[in-house]
């Protein structure tokens, strides 16, 4: 009978372990300049802590050493479950650390949802050289609004996951390859919930290059404050709630804009669901080839000043700290009004077959991004921030932009050469 009883607590152990709702994991790559942030967030995590519906995992470095912890987080209590030091497998910011820490927490952690966060710097579609910036003087104080407002002179062109000590990071096609891997072997083909608390990583090329193995993005179009994410917050919902990934996400964004409304100018957050991110590409590849048209006919000069005009003033753009990134949806109502404005100009007349393509295109790409983002937040000073992001530099391309997925498959990339070789 004892025996009987004892195999029993066992069995239910079990089944609580796996009939958990969510494990989130946070790779931390803190091996950099925000390693200070990273304990600040963990201390976050512990007020919150796993219980009977939550796990709650880290992988955070031991500042500049080829060492990195595993932690179990309770409430008030981090278990350190795993060290992995002196190898090179223990070094943050490549793929095989990546897949390695997420194979250990769902082999060991398993649950009905899974929500990975890849907690580091960000420098959106743009694979960067490793930069040296101060954080420290990322943001300065405005007096007159009360508020913390970038300083944009401190800004450079920064990926995602940076090991500084180390020199490392994980480039788009690293992501890309490892979400496939994370998908194919150990999820069984399933998509995961994918969080970057992380600068400029909302964006449309990002969603294209991950769209096959996640679900939802959350992300920002904007730099982040150093002290990213309130994980207190953020996972408070997880606890007691049996959320769907949506409603998770959309809690998520609505826990960074309490977090930052009333202290910082500079902010954006945005939950992007992927699942018919097809539907946009082939809009935005449409639009492309409207314009390429356009700026061949013998209207070019002036459809290019327009164009300009409309890409590089902020009263018709949204623009970014890195300031070859715009909001999407922004852009193309923009260019909407201005087409439905001259359709019938008789200086356009030659081009009103293109017109009528493009506008078509453009409203139906606006509509197509509205049902894609989920839910957004933004700062009083990026009032048409809409949740995703385009590259669209107005003098020379990036040559690291022309070997992803989107640049590959769409026609975008021609469209930007064709413009900034006319300027």
């Amino acid at each position: 009978m004892k025996k009987l009883f004892f195999l029993y607590l066992i069995f239910t152990q079990l089944c609580a372990i796996e009939n958990k709702n969510y494990t989130v994991m946070c790779y931390m790559t803190s091996n950099n300049d925000l390693f200070a942030f990273s304990e600040k967030n963990i201390d976050q995590m512990k007020k919150i802590g796993s219980n009977n519906n939550l796990n709650i995992l880290v992988q955070q470095d031991v500042f500049e050493k080829t060492e990195s912890k595993r932690i179990f987080v309770k409430k008030n209590k981090l278990e350190i479950i795993q060290t992995l030091t002196e190898k090179p497998e223990s070094i943050s910011g490549t793929p095989e650390n990546l897949f390695s820490f997420v194979k250990w927490c769902i082999e060991n952690y398993p649950a009905k949802k899974y929500f990975l966060i890849l907690w580091d710097h960000g420098s959106g579609i743009i694979d960067p050289n490793i930069w040296k910036f101060n954080h420290a003087n990322l943001y300065i104080f405005n007096a007159e609004l009360g508020l913390f407002e970038l300083n944009r002179d401190e800004i450079n062109k920064r990926g995602i996951c940076f090991n500084e000590v180390f020199d490392v990071y994980l480039n788009n096609q690293d992501l890309k390859n490892t979400l496939r891997k994370i998908s194919i072997e150990l999820l069984a083909g399933k998509k995961i919930t994918l969080g970057f608390d992380a600068c400029n990583m909302a964006m449309a090329e990002i969603a294209y290059q991950i769209k096959d193995y996640v679900d939802i993005i959350i992300a920002s179009q904007e730099t982040e404050p150093g002290s990213g994410w309130n994980y207190e917050t953020l996972l408070k919902p997880l606890k007691s709630n049996n959320l769907t990934p949506q409603e998770f996400a959309k809690s998520a964004v609505e826990s960074y804009q309490k977090n930052y409304e009333k202290t910082f100018a500079d902010f954006t957050l945005s939950a992007v669901n992927t699942t018919e991110f097809d539907l946009l590409t082939k809009k935005i590849n449409s639009i492309a080839q409207d314009l390429i048209t356009i700026l061949n006919s013998e209207n070019k000069k002036i459809f290019l000043s327009e164009l300009t005009k409309i890409r590089t003033s902020r009263k018709y753009s949204t623009i970014f700290a890195n300031p070859d990134y715009i909001d999407l949806n922004n852009f193309f109502t923009s260019l909407s009004d201005f087409v439905k404005k001259n359709i019938n100009n008789e200086k356009y007349k030659i081009n009103k077959k293109e017109f009528d393509n493009l506008n078509t295109n453009l409203i139906a790409a606006t509509e197509i991004l509205n049902k894609l983002v989920l839910k957004k937040t933004f700062c009083f000073s990026l009032p048409f921030a809409d949740g995703i992001s385009i590259y669209f530099p107005t003098k020379k391309i990036h040559n690291s932009y022309e070997k992803t997925d989107f640049a590959t498959t769409n026609k975008w990339l021609d469209f930007l050469k064709t413009y900034t070789k006319l300027r």
